[in-house]
């Protein structure tokens, strides 16, 4: 019997690495260059980095995936990289950073404050 625990539990050890190892190279594979790498994928400080980063994806395509690996700081990492978006002249227009700002506190107020409509109904 306690051969067998102590089997099962070194098998789970080993599937939660192997498990964490795929996480790494996936991640690693889509930003190869990413300075995160130097954490483990899924730590809070990896998620962390991620939301500090964020202002290096240059896509609005690309910034969904890329904090889904955020973790908790997912919607921080939305945020951040929506704020560094707000100038008019970033190529992005206002409707798609208030469609990427969802149900994130603060998110739209960031948006409308920084591009005010000429109509103010329209900001409302």
């Amino acid at each position: 019997m306690v051969t067998l625990t102590i089997v099962s539990l070194l098998s789970c050890y080993t599937d939660s690495g192997q498990q964490k190892t795929a996480l790494d190279s996936q991640f690693s594979a889509a930003h190869p260059s990413s300075p995160c790498l130097s954490y483990s994928v899924g730590s809070t400080p990896f998620g962390y980095c991620l939301y500090k980063m964020s202002e290096t994806v240059k896509s609005i395509e690309g910034i969904e995936p890329y904090c889904d690996w955020a973790g908790d700081w997912r919607d921080d990492c939305i945020y951040n990289w929506v704020v560094t978006k707000t100038a008019p002249d970033s190529g992005i227009g206002t409707m798609e950073l208030l469609g990427l700002c969802g149900d994130i506190p603060d998110c739209a107020f960031r948006v409308v404050e920084h591009r005010p409509h000429a109509d103010i109904t329209e900001t409302l």
